[in-house]
């Protein structure tokens, strides 16, 4: 048997009868946890009408995470003006055309290259 309870502000289940509480709901197996990446799932309960759920919380992503997911988001940008410097090259638009992408690309370079000694050091803080 599971039996279902709260405790403080937190839904938590046990094999064990809880002590010093009224409220439980006893279940004869436990729900399946469900699993969603980037979430974390919680259970909830109703103990009047005796059912239990999972609801999911969306996870904070670490710093590491967030490094990384701002380095794709500008690599893409630079993927996306890649066309303007192909143009660029081949003769079709001149420097003045291209100026203003060209100082675009070279700020989403210098920021990606931060991003990475950033990332690089907290990896680095993360074995230690």
């Amino acid at each position: 048997m599971i039996y279902i309870y709260e405790n403080g502000n937190t839904i938590t289940y046990t094999r064990n009868k809880p002590q010093n509480t009224e409220k439980y709901i006893v279940l004869k197996r436990m729900l399946p946890i469900p699993q969603k990446n980037g979430y974390k799932a919680k259970l909830k309960a109703n103990f009047e009408t005796q059912k239990c759920w999972f609801e999911f919380e969306k996870v904070p992503p670490t710093p590491i995470e967030k490094r990384e997911t701002e380095i794709q988001e500008l690599k893409s940008k630079l993927q996306n003006s890649f066309d303007l410097l192909i143009r660029f090259l081949e003769g079709d638009l001149d420097i003045a055309e291209y100026a203003e992408t060209k100082k675009e690309r070279q700020q989403i370079r210098a920021k990606i290259k931060e991003l990475e000694a950033e990332l690089i050091a907290l990896k680095g803080e993360n074995d230690g």
